[in-house]
């Protein structure tokens, strides 16, 4: 069994939801990107530069130029089946993480940082299993230190969907940007990658779209992120397959006063109006008594739909849902909370959350 614990200091109460996709930039947690794995500039030698924007669709063995891996990993390109659409051309990558040592795939970019300057990689994500497989997209800056101030966790899922990281150089010691893409999956899982885009600011190289699934939304990656919380609460992941509800992994929060509420993910796209878009999450308490707490769905808007649950006595996992309609399309960005309302010593559970916008209760 193992766990991460945090304790998350200073989150204002108000729901305050990220920008549209294109402009969205996360900052990366400690634990996401453990500094074990930072790559030493001298894996590969300074890149010949050339003029942004460049754009890579893997189109030949060649496109794989100057890519590398950390651990295990296989790449290659593949062509597209058939009448199958993809982003861009007739081929793809594909990469699988073959072994459990696998992390990640990167490749130094062709640029030569300048201070003060923004930069941008867009890359394309599919998993035609819909397995929701994590992972993130970073740029580092590398260097006499190792900065990575950026980074974008993604879900691959089956549609293709468009994710990009932003990178501000602030020293002039930064004389690498590299760009990494980690697959955070279990072992042997197969990613899609497809029109790696690098931009010079923060031009976006995705389109509109419609938002993905939450990201690590049963907790089966190294730790919560991009989770957060509500007002100063502890919380943390552990794994454990028996008392998991879905896969082995489970959110636990303690709120041993009134001031932690919960915690919350951003999710960004476009939300089409009409739809109905809900929000599910499996909640326990191991012992009896009277707990409460609440779902909430808001948007950037400040449209909101909350639904109460209580658990009273019961030590089962318990299915919430609320769900919203937007009578206009709305393109900022919702917020999805999880809130307790009853102060106690022992940690509430979280587990299988799922934002969607199919017209039925979810399963």
């Amino acid at each position: 069994m193992g766990f991460l614990t945090f304790q998350q200091n200073g989150v204002d109460d108000e729901p305050t939801v990220a920008p549209a996709v294109e402009s969205a930039t996360p900052v990366v947690v400690s634990e996401s990107l453990p500094a074990t794995t930072v790559p030493p500039p001298t894996l590969a030698p300074t890149p010949e530069t050339e003029t942004l924007p460049i754009q890579n669709s893997f189109e030949n063995d060649t496109s794989l130029k100057n890519w590398q891996t950390i651990g295990g990993c296989d790449l290659k390109t593949i062509p597209k089946e058939g009448d199958t659409i993809i982003p861009d051309g007739e081929q793809v990558l594909q990469a699988n993480n073959a072994r459990a040592d696998c992390l990640s795939f990167f490749q130094d970019m062709p640029v030569a940082p300048v201070v003060g300057e923004t930069y941008t990689l867009s890359m394309w994500v599919y998993d035609p299993e819909n397995k929701l497989l994590p992972g993130e997209i970073t740029i580092w800056g590398l260097g006499s230190q190792n900065d990575n101030s950026s980074g974008r966790p993604f879900t691959a899922y089956n549609q293709w969907h468009c994710y990009q990281t932003t990178y501000t150089v602030a020293s002039a010691e930064t004389t690498i940007l590299r760009a990494e893409i980690y697959l955070f999956a279990k072992e042997n899982s197969t990613y899609l990658f497809d029109n790696a885009h690098y931009l010079l600011g923060k031009d976006t190289g995705c389109p509109d779209q419609s938002p993905p699934p939450l990201h690590n939304s049963s907790f089966e990656q190294n730790g919560y992120y991009p989770w957060q919380g509500v007002n100063n609460c502890l919380f943390w992941v552990e794994e454990d397959a028996i008392l998991a509800e879905d896969g082995s992994g489970l959110l636990k929060l303690q709120k041993s006063g009134d001031e932690c509420e919960g915690v919350y993910q951003a999710v960004n796209g476009i939300f089409t109006a009409g739809k109905i878009y809900r929000f599910r999450a499996w909640v326990r308490h191991p012992l009896p008594g009277s707990w409460s707490g609440e779902l909430l769905l808001r948007s950037s808007s400040d449209q909101f739909a909350t639904t109460s649950f209580s658990l009273n006595g019961e030590t089962d996992w318990q299915c919430v849902e609320t769900a919203i309609v937007f009578a206009e399309e709305m393109r900022g960005g919702v917020r999805a909370d999880i809130r307790f309302h009853t102060p106690n010593d022992i940690e509430y559970q979280v587990d299988n959350t799922l934002l969607t916008p199919i017209p039925s209760p979810l399963p």
